[in-house]
């Protein structure tokens, strides 16, 4: 299976370290957390569906806008484009900032926009 992944064991860190030796440093993240943590408003989840392999797929949560947001200092400037030119692009764009906003703790309206 070309997608298949192994997450890593005991056994493996213990090996690392014995090679490693005194000195090493160990670490552990949780990414799943860190990258999937925006969660969206039940109104809204049809809009970031999917379809695969006769079967559908709904996100519950943004993937990764948190951590970029908190990079770029919360990024006043930065825009979020979907090219697609799909009719819907403009509702899911007004979905994910409501999300990202509401979020981050800022109040406002979200003006609607013509694509």
């Amino acid at each position: 299976d070309p997608f298949s992944m192994r997450y890593i064991s005991v056994d493996d860190v213990i090996r690392s370290l014995v090679v490693i030796g005194p000195g090493a440093l160990m670490a552990k993240f949780d990414v799943q957390a860190a990258y999937r943590n925006i969660p969206i408003n039940v109104s809204d989840r049809h809009l970031l569906g999917m379809y695969w392999r006769e079967s559908f797929y709904v996100d519950l949560v943004l993937p990764a806008v948190r951590r970029y947001l908190q990079v770029r200092g919360n990024a006043p400037g930065s825009l979020f484009v979907l090219s697609d030119g799909s009719p819907l692009t403009p509702v899911v764009v007004n979905c994910w900032l409501r999300a990202i906003l509401s979020n981050l703790s800022i109040r406002g309206t979200l003006l609607q926009s013509h694509f």
